[in-house]
């Protein structure tokens, strides 16, 4: 092809455009010329690679989603739904119970729309996702996945009788557990806080009751309240011990080795984080319950029963307590362990009654 030189720099504009023109036309006619004589036509240029398309970013559980995830493989939602029973179990047995069939089934209503399973649910879900932390929500998903882990909550979930324990305890009074194998059900208990639970489900049911036996009378409710007060810690001892019966009845077939390696978990950060969460959200619900379950059935036994709930209401708010006297015997080791049965009376009146013939 013809070689070209540059214009020079004194040419005018004119002459400077023609250069460059009659350039591009010259080397045109050189390309086709050569072109002329090939005898085969040059190859064609390389394809070009297909552009790889770029990945797309991964989408972003939200948290509403990974924290029911987690409820759901924690067991956590299943235990909800037992919730409206069990308290329906106690307003059955319980001594503040209206005579009237018709009210009767108008407590049972409001304590089972009071304790619904999705009032807990939401609040618990609530409370997670308000102090959400999503590395530490898709690390606990993984840890109850795991092998023992996942095994301790089936166990958890499965159907529990009553009777079955009762007897298991009554086992206990003549081949006590190791002292290794209860340590290591009273840890289980202090970091799931089973027994502070089951204490706040006695006494705010015990309370919704009697607040609708006597009409929501304030000065009865406060008595209720003084007598109840100072009987709390001898109830909660009875419940913790029936939480700890219950739990070495559970963990019956699981092996010290398991039960720690289990514990490591629930006692560590993310652990902990999770139950200090999950319990506040349910002694909060049960106490905001209790409180409607009381107004609404106080309301109700007004309009519908006056005559019942008056009468209902005296043995309720005058409920003889537990002795607190200084003179009162002690419970023995042995004591503390049959106690543990008492649990099976549902109801707070129920229990003392039962609690009392230990002393």
């Amino acid at each position: 092809m013809p070689k070209f030189s540059l214009p020079q720099l004194n040419f005018d504009i004119k002459k400077a455009v023609m250069v460059v023109v009659g350039a591009g036309v010259l080397g045109l006619g050189g390309w086709l010329a050569w072109d002329a004589f090939m005898t085969e036509p040059p190859p064609p240029p390389p394809p070009q690679a297909a552009a790889k398309p770029k990945p797309k970013p991964p989408v972003e559980v939200p948290p509403e989603k990974l924290v029911e995830e987690l409820l759901n493989v924690s067991g956590v939602r299943k235990s909800f739904d037992q919730i409206p029973g069990k308290v329906l179990q106690g307003a059955q047995q319980s001594s503040a119970r209206p005579r009237d069939p018709a009210v009767v089934a108008e407590v049972e209503k409001i304590m089972q729309e009071a304790f619904s399973s999705e009032r807990f649910h939401k609040r618990v879900q609530g409370t997670l996702i308000k102090d959400f932390d999503r590395k530490r929500v898709e690390t606990l998903i993984a840890a109850f996945r795991a092998p023992l882990v996942k095994k301790m909550v089936e166990l958890e979930g499965a159907n529990v009788e009553p009777q079955a324990v009762a007897e298991f305890a009554r086992g206990l009074t003549k081949n006590p557990l190791p002292k290794e194998r209860i340590d290591l059900v009273q840890r289980l208990d202090a970091v799931t806080r089973a027994s502070e639970i089951t204490t706040e489900i006695v006494v705010t049911t015990t309370r919704a009751m009697v607040a609708g036996a006597t009409g929501g009378d304030a000065g009865q409710l406060a008595v209720f309240d003084k007598q109840f007060g100072a009987q709390r810690g001898k109830l909660a001892e009875v419940l913790r011990n029936a939480v700890l019966s219950t739990f070495a009845y559970i963990y019956r077939d699981v092996s010290d080795a398991d039960l720690a390696e289990y514990l490591k978990f629930y006692e560590g950060e993310d652990g902990k984080w999770l139950m200090e969460r999950i319990t506040a959200g349910m002694i909060d619900e049960f106490r905001s319950a209790g409180e409607q379950a009381g107004e609404r059935i106080a309301a109700m036994a007004k309009l519908k029963a006056p005559k019942t709930a008056a009468s209902s209401a005296k043995p309720a708010a005058t409920a003889t307590p537990v002795s607190t006297s200084s003179s009162a015997r002690p419970l023995s080791a042995r004591a503390r362990q049959d106690a543990r049965e008492c649990l099976k009376q549902e109801t707070n009146q129920a229990i003392h009654r039962c609690a009392e013939g230990f002393r």
